[in-house]
């Protein structure tokens, strides 16, 4: 071999030396980078263990029950059609429309089938069952939800044309029966949305209630009625919270894996151009873990009562707050990105709080109003009016205590978010936003004469 030849060939061993580790180096990136793409696209964590979060069911028999009958009937109708008047010819605060009462005479069937329902017991009622959802086989559906807050919009409207009508009693006995239909809503086995239903019917129910018992002329027997009948009702109960977080999990599961790429671009908020990658950035077990991980709390908090649930609550919104705050530069940094975003069926409570303090407010509205009339004035304190008028001081479900009354001020009131009374200091417009929690007395001094004997 001559010396060039040598030469060549032992640079060309040296450049191999050379290149050797950085070959070495290269297999390790690209290894690693092998890894990092499987765990960010594949790679999805155990099933969680969340039997503690799986529903039971009653056993109240099949889509016979009372309720399912009725949400069948609903659906089957027009009554959402109700939506599709203009919000004016609707209005539930003025006086009711022409559209409203035409509505209202093309709509009898469905009024029927409410006074069918509440001939029968509401320990029977269930929310139908979901056909072809597989989802335990158990109850569960949003179908007939929509139908009933629709239809108790509708109601409502039929109670003010019957008090305009000067058919006050017809209008304050229907306001009861949807009082007594969210009443047993509440205990019908549902998810949030279910529950959602419920607090609104009974919102409605209220307000009108409130509305006729704030007109001239109610006569203190009648108003004296309602406050009895209030206060035979129930009301949500832990228990039905429980079961709406365990049916809205359950719900979760049983979808988790049938959403398209559009959908899932959706829950990440995520550009357009992105939607074909949000799949492989959406892993089902992650998520259902992080689910777990926040709904634990709430439910073991419901074990103790109302105030240790509201303390949950504000604990995972907070944590749910710090998982939206990810910029979207972070997508490809957390490999179920779109799985952390996943608050499909958020949980209601929040939204749900002041619903049963409102019916307590009603109740104590009514006893202040009873006593003005009957005695030519307002109590000093909310405990004159027990026994007369309440068999005890109703309690602030927040606190835990009675509520309060500012006599001078003519504001009834819980304690806000700082626990302390601030001497009936409320935002009238924005419960949340004032120190304490709580609303005006609505009837004017003129209308505060002595029953006559």
């Amino acid at each position: 071999m001559s010396e060039a030849a040598s030469k060549a060939m032992s640079g060309e061993m040296d450049g191999k030396h050379h290149r050797r580790p950085l070959l070495i180096l290269g297999g390790l990136v690209f290894l690693l980078l092998g890894v990092l793409a499987y765990v960010i696209l594949y790679h999805d964590g155990p099933p969680p263990d969340d039997a503690h979060l799986i529903p039971t069911w009653s056993e109240r028999g099949s889509n016979a029950n009372p309720l399912a009958v009725f949400c069948k009937t609903l659906v089957g109708s027009s009554i959402k059609d109700w939506e599709k008047l203009k919000s004016e010819k609707r209005d539930l605060d003025e006086k009711s429309t022409p559209e409203a009462r035409t509505f209202l005479a093309t709509h009898t069937a469905e009024v029927a089938a409410f006074e069918t329902l509440m001939q029968t017991d509401p320990a029977t009622w269930q929310w139908p069952d979901a056909e072809g959802t597989g989802m335990y086989e158990n109850p569960f559906t949003g179908r007939g939800a929509t139908e009933i807050q629709a239809l108790s919009l509708v109601l409502r409207s039929k109670a003010l044309q019957l008090h305009e009508d000067g058919r006050t009693e017809e209008a304050v006995a229907l306001s009861l029966q949807l009082a007594r239909m969210a009443d047993g809503l509440y205990g019908a086995e549902g998810a949030s949305l279910h529950l959602l239903t419920a607090h609104s019917t009974q919102w409605g129910a209220q307000a009108t209630l409130l509305k006729v018992g704030k007109a001239d002329g109610v006569p203190p027997a009648m108003l004296r009625e309602v406050l009895q009948q209030l206060g035979t009702l129930k009301g949500p109960s832990t228990e039905q919270f429980k079961k709406a977080l365990k049916v809205d999990y359950a719900y979760l599961k049983d979808g988790i894996g049938k959403f398209s790429s559009r959908e899932l671009r959706g829950i990440g908020n995520l550009p357009q151009h992105f939607e074909f990658l949000a799949p492989w950035f959406f892993k089902s077990n992650q998520t259902l873990t992080l689910r777990v991980q926040l709904d634990t709390p709430v439910l073991t908090a419901l074990d103790h009562g109302w105030s240790s649930m509201f303390s949950a609550i504000e604990a995972r919104e907070k944590s749910t707050e710090a998982l939206y705050e990810a910029e979207q530069w972070k997508f490809f940094i957390y490999p179920n990105f779109v799985g952390r975003s996943a608050w499909l069926h958020e949980l209601t409570l929040p939204r749900m709080r002041s619903r049963w303090n409102q019916h307590n407010e009603l109740r104590l509205l009514l006893a202040l109003r009873l006593h003005e009339l009957e005695h030519g004035s307002l109590p000093d304190t909310l405990g004159a009016l027990v026994p007369s008028y309440l068999p005890a001081v109703p309690t602030d479900i927040f606190s835990g205590t009675p509520f309060l009354w500012n006599a001078k001020l003519q504001v009834l009131y819980t304690v806000g978010k700082n626990g302390k009374d601030d001497g009936g200091t409320i935002d009238e417009e924005r419960a949340e936003r004032g120190l304490d929690w709580g609303v005006k007395y609505p009837w004017s001094p003129a209308s505060s004469k002595p029953a006559a004997p």
